[in-house]
């Protein structure tokens, strides 16, 4: 029950205007139109205490069963009715919106609530058009994400805007993470222009375009993935560049026999195998020296740099100084991503 003040209609305008003035009106409730009058929920329950000019045009202040009202703020709003409990705790806070999909991951969720949930979604982002479960890690060196739709209508593919940036995503085909959005950026503005960059596995070129977009830079983008370089190759259409992107549809451990030694900067974005490839980093960097951003999880931040470290003299290389170690992501409770930037002569 709520306190209402019974107005006639021809007057409400007039009441409501002098209530919200003097912040008096209880928006968790709806006003309910019955006849020719309003029953407007009020924040008090003495009449005496209203506002003279709204006593004045008013029947009387009475206890009312209202309808509450219903404010969405998160894609659990609409579920509040529809799941047990038990599960409505368990269901994720966050999830990734990649142009007109949404991709949500829901390991603890029983998969036949899986379609109230997307269609939740649905309901909250208005302009996607699907929503996808996302039903284990990332697969092999072509990184592709395993996907089930479970509300809309599937998408071949789509555009993911990061930075200014515009990039084709084939869903379920390549990989994209937004939350390596930071790291994208962070690297791009390290970049100086004219320098030769090889980003060894460039997925669908977040790295290698948002540095081509803003700098005046060269850069080699390498991935064994046949759709990931489609993707790069139709966002360099797509984006404005200063700078120059090189697709290279092939696997990084073999691009030494055709690119040479002159890198001044190289990427290493394959957190789960960047160490089976730290040789061919260390032999494609320049001679008089260059900065490799190396990915890796590991369970400490130590990890990592201890790693490449060991590897460095294997290959008559001299590790000159470790210059930024950062916790990118958690990937399980006692793992996480980290990215390590080294420079090495």
């Amino acid at each position: 029950m709520v306190y209402c003040l019974k107005v006639r209609k021809v007057h409400g305008e007039a009441v409501l205007k002098i209530l919200r003035k003097h912040g008096l009106i209880d928006y968790s409730f709806k006003i309910e139109r019955v006849n020719e009058y309003l029953y407007i929920p009020v924040k008090i329950g003495d009449f005496e205490k209203l506002p003279l000019e709204a006593r004045k045009v008013s029947v009387g202040l009475i206890e009312c069963k209202l309808k509450k009202r219903f404010h969405v703020r998160t894609y659990k709003d609409y579920l509040v009715d529809k799941i047990p409990k038990s599960v409505f705790e368990k269901l994720p806070t966050s999830y990734d919106i990649v142009g007109e999909a949404i991709f949500i991951r829901l390991q603890n969720i029983p998969e036949k609530y899986w379609g109230y949930i997307g269609e939740a979604l649905l309901k909250l982002h208005r302009n996607k058009k699907a929503v996808y479960a996302i039903v284990g890690e990332t697969v092999g060196t072509e990184r592709v994400l395993p996907l089930k739709l479970i509300a809309g209508s599937p998408i071949d593919k789509t555009v993911y805007v990061e930075h200014g940036c515009r990039f084709v995503v084939y869903i379920g085909k390549t990989y994209v993470n937004p939350s390596l959005s930071y790291e994208h950026k962070r690297i791009s503005e390290q970049v100086l222009d004219c320098e030769k960059v090889l980003d060894m596995f460039a997925g669908i070129g977040c790295f290698s375009i948002l540095i081509a977009k803003y700098k005046k830079a060269k850069v080699y983008a390498v991935d064994i993935n046949p759709y990931a370089i489609k993707s790069i190759i139709e966002s360099m259409v797509l984006n404005k560049l200063k700078g120059t992107v090189i697709p290279i549809l092939a696997d990084s451990s073999k691009i030494h026999g055709f690119l040479h030694k002159n890198f001044d900067r190289i990427i290493m974005n394959l957190p789960g195998l960047s160490h089976n490839f730290i040789k061919y980093a260390l032999n494609l960097l320049s001679d008089e020296g260059g900065i490799i951003h190396y990915y890796r999880f590991a369970y400490t931040s130590l990890e990592p740099v201890i790693e490449f470290v060991r590897e460095v003299p294997k290959y008559n290389r001299r590790l000159i100084k470790v210059m930024n170690v950062r916790r990118v992501l958690e990937a399980s409770p006692t793992k996480s991503l980290y990215v390590v930037d080294f420079y090495v002569t």
